[in-house]
């Protein structure tokens, strides 16, 4: 696997490690966290209002 490849893996799997952090703080429970739907990852609201959105990078 080139250098290439393997960064984009780890910032993939930096977006799922980011989300569960997120998940774990929410301070409303019908908030939801999502991942690759309105950006790397994001917190939106019952009503679909999109709080945050986070741009998910990792380098090696």
């Amino acid at each position: 696997m080139s250098d290439s490849a393997s960064g984009s893996i780890a910032g993939f799997l930096f977006q799922f490690e980011k989300a569960l952090v997120l998940l774990a703080t929410l301070d409303n429970t019908t908030d939801v966290v999502s991942i690759e739907q309105v950006d790397d990852v994001a917190i939106q609201n019952d009503e679909d209002l999109v709080l945050v959105t986070i741009q998910s990078k990792h380098s090696t």
